[in-house]
């Protein structure tokens, strides 16, 4: 049998300087993340992930959180940790997951995360266990079953299910009592997952993450995520020139104290008074905001003349990114401007306009996710271009897009040796809102062999997403697993009502109580929860 197999392009790192004395210093050639690629004969990728301390390579010094992540046949004794030499290299920066269509992904996820030392929702009521540092797993943006196992199953596997949550024994036993708002199972050091991918899952960019609710932004924060990758970019791509590069981009940053300490709970204000230096800004008390791209502070992308496939990931817990790559008109003095970019895919499919869409209807119908603008010497009628000069990334979404040499016409030109620089340039979120920081990500140079390529842009295909398909097939992997017994169904024609914002001194406030079968409030029934909304979503998943 064809064994799993990690591609481990990340172990020249030792050669790219990565002993920083500097954030001007670049961390050299950008690297893609470790690839975790499933078997072909088994349609199985299988693995062990270990959520755990691990430092961050870019800041020396400084310790995250981070999956070890090996192929389970290279596991310890144990089973529950990798050995030496088999595990991801620089954990923080993220790993890639690569399925296809009819795959199944198997997780052994260890818990062995300290206690945590701030998350301010550990100090609300019945929420004391956050303190524990639970976690679980959950994959963002892919159609896959949320199933829960049989009660009393002596070990119980998960589909993508959040109503779970693994607890490290070494910080201690939770509180489980009537008034602890811990929803789900409860399980000690690991929890097992298995997540059939449908047979006609779209192909695309995804990611996955930690979804304990009450702590999941400060363990991303921390530096949990990675993403996963459904088939291949030519499968909506098919023109696609066999050398052209394609380069997986996952955005992560990272709050450190002037004490070498990092924060998850980040102060989206830390930069209002601050230096800013590629990669990095320092707040006047010395504490520092690093944003790396993969797990590399302030990187550079050599892009030759076919131009490259960026597919970017924004893992940030809260910082939102307005994504422009700005260039100097060679030989001028000319302010920069911002390059047109083809826009491939958005959170996962294709685009793929209809014919004779305005720039107001794609950005209305692309959820204002990018800023569009004409494709440069593509006819306006093209009904699959569709270009941008900045991306709007809030976290969790995922872009990917054309990245190639141009004039300051939009022409592309050949790799001339010019330079551009990828940033965010900042972004507010309104009077009462966040203000992320402008920072400067990575540096970029048109330089390199390879023929021009002549075409304005490239071809894309719609994703093939058909709803009934996977809907079927969801549904038959959801009815494979026995119902809860502790959750009973209403009386015929009652309902239950949901209250938002209550109480009012919290924005995720719920409140719900029941309505009879007459339209009658039930006496007695109102109940006031933060999480009472999502305890009535574990009981609906049966």
């Amino acid at each position: 049998m064809k064994t799993l197999r990690v591609t481990n392009s990340l172990l020249c790192w030792a050669g790219l300087g990565w002993a920083l004395t500097s954030p001007l210093v670049s961390a050299g050639e950008f690297v893609d993340p470790p690839v975790f690629t499933s078997d072909t004969a088994s349609k199985t990728l299988d693995l062990l992930m270990v959520a755990k301390p691990a430092p961050i390579d870019a800041i020396p010094g400084v310790t995250g959180w981070a999956y070890e992540i090996c192929a389970r046949q290279y596991t310890n004794s144990t089973g529950d940790g990798c050995l030496p030499g088999m595990a991801n290299p620089n954990p923080y920066g993220g790993s890639r997951l690569q399925l296809n269509p009819g795959d199944t992904l198997k997780v052994h996820l260890v818990n062995r995360l300290p206690l945590i030392n701030e998350a301010k929702h550990k100090d609300d009521p019945g929420e004391s266990f956050l303190a524990q540092n639970p976690t679980n797993l959950h994959t963002h943006g892919m159609l896959v079953a949320p199933s829960m196992p049989a009660a009393g199953v002596a070990n119980p596997v998960y589909g993508d299910s959040v109503f779970v949550l693994g607890f490290n024994s070494a910080n201690g036993a939770p509180d489980i009592t009537p008034t602890s708002h811990i929803h789900g199972d409860v399980r000690t050091d690991t929890i097992d997952y298995q997540i059939l991918i449908p047979a006609n899952h779209p192909s695309g960019l995804f990611w996955f993450h930690p979804h304990a609710h009450g702590i999941a932004l400060n363990q991303v924060s921390a530096g949990l995520s990675g993403i996963i990758t459904i088939g291949q970019v030519k499968d909506y791509l098919h023109n696609l020139p066999a050398n052209t590069n394609t380069r997986h981009v996952i955005l992560k940053d990272t709050q450190i104290s002037s004490n070498q300490i990092l924060s998850d709970q980040e102060d989206p204000g830390l930069c209002a008074t601050s230096t800013s230096a590629p990669g990095v800004c320092t707040a006047d008390d010395g504490s520092q905001w690093f944003f790396t791209l993969s797990g590399q502070l302030n990187p550079t992308f050599t892009v030759n003349s076919a131009g490259e496939i960026w597919r970017i990931t924004n893992a940030s817990a809260s910082v939102t990114y307005e994504l422009q790559l700005t260039k100097n008109t060679k030989g001028t003095v000319a302010p920069p401007t911002n390059m047109a970019l083809q826009v491939l895919s958005i959170d996962g499919i294709s685009v793929t306009p209809n014919t004779g869409a305005s720039l107001g209807d794609l950005k209305i119908i692309g959820g204002a996710k990018f800023r569009p603008i004409p494709c440069p010497g593509v006819k306006s009628a093209n009904p699959a271009v569709v270009c941008a000069n900045s991306l709007h990334m809030m976290p969790s979404s995922r872009a990917e897009v054309w990245v190639v040499n141009r004039d300051a016409s939009g022409t592309i030109i050949k790799a001339d040796g010019s330079q551009a620089i990828l940033q965010t340039a900042g972004y507010a979120t309104g009077p009462v809102g966040d203000n992320w920081p402008a920072i400067t990500l990575a540096q970029v140079s048109f330089s390199g062999g390879t023929a021009l390529k002549k075409a304005p842009a490239l071809a894309v295909a719609p994703s093939g997403l058909d709803y009934n398909q996977i809907v079927a097939q969801l549904t038959t992997a959801n009815a494979a697993v026995a119902p809860n017994a502790a959750c009973k169904p209403l009386p015929a024609g009652w309902k239950r009502r949901i209250f938002y914002g209550n109480p009012i001194d919290t924005n995720f406030g719920l409140g719900f109580e029941l309505i009879d079968d007459k339209g009658h409030a039930v006496p007695g029934s109102f109940q006031i929860s933060r999480l009472s909304l999502m305890q009535q979503k574990q009981c609906a998943c049966h």
